[in-house]
């Protein structure tokens, strides 16, 4: 799971994983909750503001409620300093997302362009 991320993003990675890992998550079901994740992303609708994702086992539920305190003690994504990349010049990418992404508002490239 955390070798497809890299920096910050894989420091974010690994500790919600060693926090599901410590409340009984087993190797199996970090997988099942991976590919409920991509499932969900997968089959997402654009125009549908909040993202449906398919219901998992009560007793993998249970488990995952309780390492929700991972929530609690991180910095929120969206507050998180290492995640910043205000000023990084990207035209390549600007261009790609001018051209595939319909909501350029909520990647933030939309006041750049």
């Amino acid at each position: 799971m955390n070798e497809q991320r890299i920096g910050p993003y894989a420091r974010r990675a690994k500790s919600a994983v060693d926090a599901l890992t410590a409340a009984g998550v087993t190797p199996d079901e970090l997988n099942t909750l991976s590919s409920t994740w991509q499932t969900a992303l997968l089959g997402r609708d654009p125009k549908a503001p909040v993202l449906s994702v398919p219901p998992i086992a009560a007793d993998l539920q249970a488990k995952v409620a309780s390492a929700a305190a991972y929530d609690r003690v991180v910095t929120p994504f969206a507050l998180d300093p290492s995640l910043v990349v205000d000023g990084v010049k990207m035209p390549m990418t600007d261009a790609y997302l001018v051209a595939h992404c319909p909501d350029l508002a909520s990647s933030g490239v939309g006041d750049a362009i």
